[in-house]
């Protein structure tokens, strides 16, 4: 029995054929890695939106009117904004700063400064209130790409300042509420409002 081998022309057809089958595989399955790593990275944003939006509710709606002694010696309000080129320096007194048990030598109350660091929102705390010796904050990155940050105060008449207490008022007490607007490098922005004191997230907004 005489066997028949395959012809060249058999041969180029079969490598052909695998050849188109191997471009359509490996064109599914890059399809399916760029789906994952988009439903990833769509994931990791998502929790650090949430994460970040989570630390400032509960830091905004714990502020106390308590004003301290900054490391000049000099008394300084319970809330502080400072205007720069740029953005909002917004330091505050806040409570609730967990302390089981008193086993930690500081008190529940803590010391909270935000601000916005080339694209990084940073947020800084210190463990004593009263900053005599200046002493050294803890930094933690918050967020980042952001392009703008603002702060605004709301008066018990739902009235909007740009920075508290209103400039030539003799304003002592707590906004009413604070609200967070946040323009992030693709353009998107969030806003929240902050009741204070009732601790509750009162408007969310987000466009792009």
């Amino acid at each position: 029995m005489k066997i028949r081998g395959y012809t060249l022309i058999e041969v180029l057809v079969a490598l052909l054929i695998f050849a188109i089958l191997a471009t359509l595989v490996m064109g599914g399955l890059v399809s399916i890695l760029s789906v994952r790593e988009n439903q990833r990275q769509y994931v990791v944003k998502t929790l650090a939106l949430q994460r970040f939006w989570a630390i400032i509710e509960r830091d905004l709606t714990q502020i106390i009117q308590r004003p301290i002694t900054n490391n000049l010696g000099v008394r300084e309000a319970a809330i502080v904004v400072q205007q720069t080129p740029t953005t909002q320096l917004l330091t505050f007194t806040r409570a609730g700063h967990i302390n089981p048990m008193m086993q930690a030598r500081r008190s529940t109350l803590q010391r909270v400064r935000y601000e916005l660091q080339g694209s990084q929102l940073i947020r800084q705390s210190w463990r004593v209130l009263d900053q005599v010796g200046n002493p050294i904050p803890q930094s933690q990155i918050l967020i980042s790409n952001i392009a703008n940050l603002q702060w605004q105060f709301y008066d018990d008449n739902n009235r909007v300042y740009s920075v508290w207490p209103p400039i030539n008022t003799i304003q002592k007490q707590l906004p009413r509420a604070i609200a967070c607007q946040v323009t992030f490098n693709n353009r998107q922005q969030m806003r929240r409002l902050f009741i204070l004191p009732e601790r509750q997230i009162v408007l969310s907004q987000t466009t792009s």
